[in-house]
Formats: structure tokens, sequence, C-alpha cells
């Protein structure tokens, strides 16, 4: 029989008991490093499928709410294209892997090319930052887009 702990489980819950989950957890270091310790054990192979759809989609670790945090804290807003009044939404297309990195990272929309920059560099220091896919209680590889949105204050 296979052992079932508590990220096996967790695929079956509602995304915003989930959510709620991993916010309550996020305080604890202990959980955390369980999931890490779990994650470095489960090997990959190039050739792992990539879904696009999972039982339970990457989340970015303490939820979504922490993410836009994240992004807030350290975006950087390029003078040129504040210069030129350049607003707009950049979409970001990646793979979260098994372990919580991200790889094949691509822009999907681009608006300027120093907010394009600015985009890439972001979703690049989300990397090692994500609970990874679930699908049937495994691991998985999963294409996960993302919208930044750019706006002057």
């Amino acid at each position: 029989m296979k052992k079932h702990n508590i990220l096996h489980q967790l695929y079956k819950l509602p995304l915003p008991l989930l959510l709620s989950v991993f916010l309550a957890c996020s305080s604890d270091e202990e959980p955390i490093a369980e999931v890490a310790s779990e994650i470095e054990n489960q090997t990959y192979q190039q050739e792992d499928p990539v879904y696009r759809e999972v039982e339970q989609t990457p989340v970015f670790y303490g939820g979504e709410e922490e993410m836009f945090r994240f992004l807030h804290k350290n975006i950087r807003f390029p003078e040129e294209a504040k210069a030129a009044g350049v607003e707009g939404m950049v979409v970001l297309k990646f793979r979260v892997e098994k372990d919580g990195s991200i790889t094949d990272l691509k822009l999907e929309k681009n608006l300027h090319p120093e907010i394009d920059k600015e985009a890439l560099r972001l979703a690049k220091m989300t990397s090692k930052k994500w609970y990874p896919g679930l699908e049937e209680g495994e691991f998985v590889r999963v294409r996960y887009t993302l919208p930044i949105r750019f706006t002057i204050k």
C-alpha cells in the first residue's frame, strides 16, 4: 500500500481551503521543510510529461496572496517605460518542475522591451518557490501562465 502523507491528501481539497491551509502553514517552517524534502526525493526525467491541467495546480509558497506581495515588493518599474507612460500587462508562460523550480520561461504577451525584461527577471526570482502540481498523488511538471500588470503610480 502506498504511503499517504498530507500532500497526497491535499489535492482533494477545494482551492480556497487549500490556500488557507498553505497560508496557515507558511508561518511554520516545518511543513515547508517537510515538503521540500519530499520534493527533493523525487527525481524527474526530461521526458516526463508536462501537464496543462492537473488535480492540484502548482502553488507559490504561501499562496497567491504571498505571490502578489513578493512581486510587488521586488518589482522595479523601468524608468524608460515610466517616462514614456507605458502601462499594461505582460503574460509569461513557464513550466513548474517537480522540485518547485521554473524552466522554459517565455513571454506570451509582451508590452515594452524594458518591462518585458523586468517581468522575466521577476519570474526567475520565483524559481524554487513553488509547490509543484499533483496528479494522482505524485508531483508532476505543469505548464503555468503568469500575468503581471505594470502600472505607474
